[in-house]
């Protein structure tokens, strides 16, 4: 039986693929695993990370950044409104 690649709801990539995607080294793909950071499966030998779950991870981070940046410019205006009174 073939199966159509249409058919596959998602991309599954290797270790190798992954990095090229975050454009990190492999040594990063594995730490980002082994932390449980970056949901992995391994089928036969190989180690593969769902594409979808890369992208969750980037939005994560992102959205990490944003508050971060955000609570950043909270605690600058405090400190200006301290300043002026």
């Amino acid at each position: 039986m073939t199966t159509n690649k249409k058919e596959i709801p998602e991309e599954l990539l290797t270790m190798r693929e992954t990095a090229l995607y975050l454009r990190c080294g492999i040594s990063k793909v594995q730490q980002l695993i082994s932390n449980g950071t970056l949901p992995s499966a391994k089928l036969r030998g190989s180690r593969l990370v769902r594409k979808s779950a890369i992208e969750e991870l980037i939005a994560s981070l992102e959205t990490e950044k944003v508050i971060q940046n955000s609570a950043q410019e909270l605690l600058e205006k405090l400190a200006g409104n301290n300043k002026e009174n």
